[in-house]
């Protein structure tokens, strides 16, 4: 296990974020959730901003969206003051909206993920724990911990 936190350590940080996203992509599906989102970090040097996954959640009925922060990385405000994971940040307006375009642009899809979702920040960590925090409409997280997978 160490070489395996040698090798993280020493990657860019490109390299890191999406090694977070992958390792968070298999803990849920092994969980049993289903990811909804259509980019999905298949290598290391996959380049893509937006939300980084939708999963439908079985035991709250509900998607969650959820965003990977790699050891400790806080979320981050935009130039106008808009916050990563806000209401604002995540769908905007049908217009210029994450979660449409996380969805692949499919509407139906989007009009029933917009009325029932939660907000979670994923930290993994270099040895590939993780843990989960809620976020609230305005991008902050919230002391009550996710469940952890």
């Amino acid at each position: 296990m160490d070489d395996h936190i040698n090798l993280v350590a020493n990657y860019i940080r490109q390299h890191k974020g999406n090694w977070a996203e992958a390792v968070v992509d298999v803990k849920w599906f092994e969980k049993g959730y289903t990811a909804i989102h259509k980019h999905k970090v298949t290598t290391l040097t996959d380049s893509h901003q937006g939300i980084g996954h939708i999963f439908w959640n079985p035991n709250t009925q509900k998607y969650a969206i959820v965003e990977t922060k790699y050891n400790g990385t806080n979320m981050i405000t935009l130039t106008n003051g808009t916050r990563q994971m806000s209401d604002e940040w995540i769908d905007f307006s049908p217009e210029d909206s994450r979660l449409l375009e996380a969805l692949g642009n499919d509407e139906s899809l989007y009009k029933i993920v917009r009325e029932n979702y939660e907000r979670v920040v994923a930290y993994v960590w270099p040895d590939g724990k993780t843990s989960y925090k809620y976020v609230d409409e305005s991008g902050y997280p919230i002391n009550h911990y996710y469940p952890d997978l």
